[in-house]
């Protein structure tokens, strides 16, 4: 029972992370959006300068593996705000099937039964 829930809690992290990847892999497709707002770019701009710039909350020489974790509270925060929009980005396989531009409305249909 335990092996199990501990297996699940491994998948879990290894879905998580995999989402993460490919959230942060869209960013530019999102950033060059003209539909998306200019003020949820410029948090991903400042999001990736507080991450770039050298002066932190929490300097990373003084505290080591500490320093880290305000980087990534910055972009963990950024990325669960625009999520949605990013979900948005990553390429689906259905959805090249279909789009909504390509439906049909208005039909009218008869069934005929061959009984």
């Amino acid at each position: 029972m335990i092996i199990q829930k501990q297996s699940r809690n491994k998948k879990g992290m290894l879905l998580s992370a995999a989402r993460f990847i490919k959230r942060i892999g869209v960013l530019p497709k999102f950033i060059k959006d003209p539909k998306i707002s200019i003020w949820k770019k410029i948090m991903v701009f400042m999001g990736l300068a507080y991450v770039i710039n050298p002066f932190d909350l929490i300097p990373v020489p003084v505290f080591l593996a500490f320093g880290l974790i305000d980087d990534a509270v910055i972009i963990g925060y950024i990325l669960s705000r625009i999520s949605d929009e990013l979900d948005y980005y990553i390429e689906n396989p259905y959805s090249k099937e279909f789009s909504k531009d390509k439906m049909i409305h208005d039909i009218e249909y008869r069934i005929d039964d061959d009984e």
